[in-house]
């Protein structure tokens, strides 16, 4: 079994950080926005044994981290030149005795500076890379976790040109569909349940107030997505969004259920794949 964290990271809270790694033992740990360096994330996580290693990034708005040297977590690649975006980055997990892994770590483009067309079209050229990468993987063993910028709903998710991402795993398992023209693989998108108050006050991952004349409030921006060849190793009850930090069961929400943005606006996810 493989435990993955993302986290949009926006403070230098490192101690959290740590506390939620280490209570749940995180295998693949990825960050979107993080200002601490390298060095002071793996100083924090490594207490009280070094377990982690820091795998160098080719996205500089994400790091990512594992238990497993960076000779496991390697670059896709076609001949010599690394397939790679200014907001994401590919990696095939390939460890000992297991199958490899295609692991797409995100942070799209912000809401606040695209309208829905240009997410749409960006996602669409986005839908592109991918394919590429898989292709160059020769398998569609695909995971995507990131800030999507993106809630389940919108065009650039759904849509068969763009992520193509649907609800239920039965449709997902058909892989593909016709609408007069073939259509992107689906991904399983199992972020719809989170949608909803939770005791604790937070229905989403990412929250924001907005003076227009629609305002969702709440957001579910970070998501993970699973292609079609990975559901039998895929459970929706091992996908959290957090709201404690872990260790000491401190909260991660101010009194009123929205994200301590000391810590971070956006809460964290945690997922599973057994395989």
């Amino acid at each position: 079994m493989l435990t993955f964290l993302f986290w949009n990271l926006k403070t230098k809270n490192a101690a959290v950080l740590s506390s939620l790694v280490r209570h749940h033992k995180v295998d693949v740990l990825v960050l979107a926005e993080c200002p601490l360096l390298p060095g002071t994330i793996l100083r924090a996580i490594n207490k009280p044994t070094v377990d982690y290693f820091f795998a160098p990034s080719d996205c500089h708005k994400l790091q990512i981290f594992t238990r497993f040297s960076d000779q496991f977590v390697l670059p896709v690649r076609r001949g010599s030149v690394a397939l790679k975006g200014d907001d994401y980055t590919f990696r095939r997990l390939a460890l000992p005795g297991k199958d490899e892994l295609l692991l797409c770590a995100v942070h799209f483009p912000s809401k606040l500076r695209l309208n829905p067309i240009d997410q749409v079209a960006f996602t669409t050229r986005f839908a592109h890379a991918l394919s590429d990468a898989e292709e160059v993987a020769t398998h569609k063993r695909t995971v995507l976790v990131g800030d999507l910028n993106l809630n389940p709903y919108d065009d650039a998710v759904v849509m068969t040109t763009g992520l193509h991402a649907v609800p239920t795993r039965h449709i997902a398992r058909k892989e593909t569909r016709r609408v007069k023209f073939a259509s992107n693989l689906y991904f399983y998108n199992p972020m719809w349940a989170h949608f909803g108050e939770r005791k604790q006050g937070h229905a989403g991952s990412y929250f924001y107030a907005t003076p227009k004349a629609r305002a969702d409030y709440w957001n579910l921006y970070d998501q993970v997505l699973v292609r079609p060849a990975l559901l039998p190793f895929f459970r929706d009850d091992d996908v959290m969004v957090l709201w404690q930090d872990g260790g000491t069961g401190g909260s991660l929400l101010k009194a009123e259920g929205r994200p301590n943005e000391d810590i971070s606006d956006h809460l964290p996810l945690l997922f599973r794949l057994h395989v």
